[in-house]
Parts: C-alpha cells; sequence; structure tokens
C-alpha cells in the first residue's frame, strides 16, 4: 500500500513539475483569459448583427436547419450553444471565443514538442501565438469564431492522422477515419481548411519512415511538383466553367474597386494589386502596428515599389527554401513552409474572391511562421539558453502589450472604424462603416459625411447609395433619397460592357 502511494506521489509530482506540459497547457488557456479579459465588455461589432444578433439560424435548431443564413454551420452550432446560455449578450459569447483561442494554442503546442521534441520551445512558440496582435481580430470579433473553429479542427485532424500511425493496426482505421471526419468539420467552419490533406502528407515526410507511408509515396519534390501541377490544371478547369479570361477580369475588377482603384480593365493591374496587398502585411507579422479591420491598398507606382518588391523577394525565398528542404530528411522547415502555404492559398486571391487582406487571413498562417522561428531560433536556444528564452519572453511581453491595446479598440463600433480611420483615413469600408455606427447611433447627418466620403473614394458602392437613400429618406429629404436610391441600382463600369 505505501509502495502504491509512493508511487502515486511520484506520477503527480512528474505532471505538475514547472516543466510538465500538463501546467504549459494550463497556463496557456490562464493566460489566454488574463489578456483578453476586457473583451467581456465589449459591444457587438462589425458583422455580428447579421451573422449572429439578426440571424434566426442561431437562435434555435429549427432556425439552424431553415438555414436561411448559408456557409458556416459550425460556427452557428456554437452560437446555439451561447444562445441558450446568454440570450443576446455579448458578456458570455467571449467565454467560448477565448476558449477556441486558448485550445489552438495547447494544440499548436502539442504539435511543436512533436516537431522539436522540446517543451520549453514549444511552450515559446505557442506564447506567440497566443499573444500576437494580428489574432486579435478573430479573438475579439465573436463572429469571426469561424478562424478559430477551422483551425483547432484542422489541428486536430493533423495530431489525430499522426496518432493513427503510433496505434496498433486494429485501431489504426479508426484513427484515420477519425481524421477525416475532423477535417471535414474545419471545412464547415471555414473553407480555408480545404488544403488540410497536404499536412497529412507533409507530416508523413516528417516523421513516417517510407515503408510505413501511406500518402507520402513520392519524394517530396516529386510530391510537390505533381501537386502544382493539378493545381493548376483546377485553376484552368475553374477557369474554364466560368467562362473564361472575360469572367476572370470580372471577378479582378470587384476586388480592385473594394481597393478605391480604378484602372484599365487589365489583369497585369490586379496581379501588381495583389504584390503590393500581400507586402504591405508581411512586415506586420514582426512589427505588428497600426492595424485595423480593413485596409486601403494604394495604387502602386512601380513593380520596384517596397511592398511589390517584398512580395517577389518572399516568393522566391520560400520555392526556394521549399525545394532545398524538401531534399533533406524529417525537415521541420519543408513542414512548416507547407503549412503556411495551406492556409495562405485559400486567402490568397490568387482567384479573386475576398477582400485583398485582413489580419485575421494570418490567424492560421502563424503556426507555421512561428514553426519556422523556433527552428531559425532552436541552436541559439540550446547554446545561449538564458539570453535566447529572455529574448523571446521580451517579445512575447511586447506583443501582448500590443495585443491588450488592440483589443481595446473593439470595445464597440465607434471606437474600432475612429480607429480604423486614424490609420487609414482613405479606406472606403472604414469611412462606410463609421457612417452607418453614426446613423444607428441617432446621428444622420454626421453619418452622411462620411457616406460622402466613401463615394467619393468607391463611387460604385451600391451599399453606400442604398444607405444614403434609407437616411435621407429618414430626413425626409425626398428628392435626394431617390437618386441615391436611382444610383444604387446602377452598374459599375465593367458591369455595363
Amino acid at each position: 500500500m505505501q509502495k502504491n502511494i509512493k508511487s502515486l506521489s511520484i506520477t503527480l509530482k512528474s505532471h505538475l513539475r514547472y516543466s510538465s506540459p500538463v501546467i504549459h497547457c494550463l497556463l496557456l488557456l490562464i493566460l489566454t483569459y488574463a489578456l483578453f479579459h476586457q473583451n467581456f465588455y465589449h459591444d457587438w461589432s462589425i458583422d455580428d448583427f447579421g451573422v449572429l444578433v439578426n440571424n434566426p439560424d442561431t437562435k434555435s435548431l429549427s432556425g439552424f436547419f431553415n438555414d436561411t443564413r448559408p456557409g458556416r454551420p459550425l460556427r452557428e452550432i456554437t452560437f446555439l450553444l451561447d444562445f441558450f446560455f446568454f440570450g443576446n449578450n455579448p458578456f458570455g459569447y467571449h467565454f467560448q471565443q477565448l476558449f477556441w483561442h486558448g485550445l489552438n494554442a495547447i494544440l499548436i503546442y502539442v504539435l511543436a514538442r512533436k516537431l522539436f521534441s522540446r517543451s520549453l520551445p514549444a511552450f515559446l512558440g505557442a506564447l506567440i501565438f497566443l499573444v500576437h496582435p494580428l489574432n486579435v481580430e478573430v479573438v475579439a470579433n465573436i463572429s469571426n469564431r469561424k478562424d478559430s473553429l477551422s483551425l483547432a479542427f484542422s489541428i486536430f485532424s493533423v495530431l489525430v492522422y499522426g496518432w493513427a500511425y503510433q496505434s496498433q493496426k486494429s485501431r489504426r482505421l479508426m484513427l484515420f477515419f477519425c481524421s477525416v471526419i475532423f477535417y471535414l468539420i474545419a471545412c464547415q467552419a471555414k473553407q480555408n481548411a480545404l488544403l488540410v490533406p497536404f499536412l497529412w502528407l507533409v507530416y508523413e515526410y516528417r516523421f513516417i519512415s517510407p515503408d510505413q507511408r501511406l500518402l507520402a509515396r513520392l519524394s517530396p519534390i516529386k510530391s510537390l511538383m505533381t501537386l502544382f501541377g493539378l493545381g493548376c490544371l483546377a485553376y484552368v478547369w475553374k477557369l474554364v466553367s466560368i467562362g473564361g479570361i472575360r469572367e476572370l477580369q470580372l471577378n479582378a475588377w470587384e476586388i480592385i474597386s473594394r481597393a478605391n482603384y480604378y484602372p484599365k480593365p487589365d489583369l497585369t493591374d490586379y496581379i501588381h494589386l495583389l504584390l503590393k496587398s500581400w507586402g504591405t502585411m508581411i512586415p506586420k507579422i514582426i512589427w505588428p502596428v497600426n492595424l485595423a479591420p480593413a485596409y486601403a491598398i494604394p495604387a502602386p507606382d512601380t513593380w520596384v515599389e517596397f511592398p511589390v518588391a517584398l512580395s517577389i523577394i518572399t516568393i522566391i525565398a520560400v520555392i526556394t527554401f521549399l525545394f532545398h528542404s524538401g531534399k533533406q530528411q524529417n525537415s521541420n522547415v519543408f513542414f512548416a513552409l507547407v503549412w503556411c502555404l495551406a492556409f495562405w492559398l485559400p486567402v490568397s486571391n490568387l482567384w479573386p474572391s475576398a477582400m485583398l487582406t485582413a489580419d485575421r487571413y494570418w490567424y492560421a498562417i502563424l503556426p507555421g511562421l512561428i514553426f519556422l522561428f523556433l527552428h531559425a531560433t532552436q541552436k541559439a536556444v540550446e547554446i545561449y539558453h538564458k539570453t535566447s528564452v529572455t529574448l523571446i519572453t521580451c517579445i512575447c511581453l511586447f506583443f501582448a502589450f500590443l495585443s491588450f491595446q488592440q483589443s481595446q479598440r473593439w470595445s464597440n463600433n465607434a471606437v474600432l472604424w475612429e480607429h480604423a480611420l486614424a490609420v487609414n483615413p482613405d479606406c472606403s469600408v472604414s469611412n462606410h462603416n463609421m457612417g452607418i455606427t453614426l446613423y444607428l447611433n441617432g446621428k444622420p447627418r454626421e453619418a452622411i459625411e462620411y457616406l460622402n466620403k466613401t463615394l467619393s473614394l468607391s463611387p460604385y458602392d451600391k451599399k453606400c447609395y442604398y444607405n444614403m437613400y434609407l437616411i435621407f429618406t429618414k430626413l425626409g429629404q425626398h428628392s435626394l433619397a431617390q437618386e441615391a436610391l436611382e444610383k444604387s441600382r446602377r452598374p459599375p463600369p465593367w458591369k455595363s460592357h
């Protein structure tokens, strides 16, 4: 009996010592709620009203199955749980919002321990993810829960795929099946999880011996070339299916118009602008200041403009390191780069479909970048342990300070859009949303000023004209209201030919 008690005591001590993974995971979750505790007192913001507050799909199971707002079923299921306990009080929704962010930090910690075989670097990497200011948009804005859900189930899928290889053959098939289920669930949160099977592939290259691999039958380089070829075929197939270059050009013009940029209808202009949008965001990974929920990317003047050149250099560097690391055995760099690409491609706008750039696009990409950082600093941490850990801790503290500040700006829409306009006063999206916020706060005349600024920047914004129509109608200015209504029905020039 005494031996059993002593054995249990030793086991508990080993699990609860400072460097224990259990302690690390609990600490990450506690730090999540500590850093973002102010979020509990925030009001609804941005898309919360359409996605959640006024969405019948999130109020009951019958509403959910009616599916009046299709697209993100997993997110809506989590909102049903929140609504059951908290109704329409945003305070309660942040409990689950913060849980998913903290869980993602824990899952990154688990995966990083697998990659680097050490707890401390894995914990520091997870901590960087937890406190990085680029993640504040996902953490603070409840409607962006789709990003944290998608990442959580994507990592679950990768981890379970790896556990399948470590299990007995009788359980292996079941775990592979569970990995596929987690992947499908991640896609129901957000479609940026579409390429997660690529991570199964690189997991095999990193951890599984060649004779046991299920997917990685070819060499990493041959697999990359095969996937690139299939991607090109898929792009051409989609191009043909929508009607050719003409339709692709119209999609590109839609994106260009959101950037307040009206050049000749040339795809080259779109590519130029796309490169600038990527290059604008890359420095924010290292120096995440002046963050906002929307950005206006001015038209680039030349191909050697800094953001454009930075994008081109980054593309060359990624391709070079990808092929170099692909020739190495069990490469963390190859795993990390493919991770970044798998989550970047769906939001890259190589197929024009979304906003040019947003902070939330980096949420799922950041773990791959953190794995690269941990690999790059691995030797320094081993040789100069105390100095390296101190420096990384200082970086985390700096990021935590910025995240705390950035989180305060999400307290309500008025504060948020005022900050966004301070960052970029010529952003039509920010001006439009500030106008709507003022209108809803009972200040229609002030709202008109911001909506006029929006139209000076984006003269074909149908939503803005329609909101002008509503405001002028409320003010009793019926002639101006009718004029705004007619302009809201006017097709933009790229659709009038």
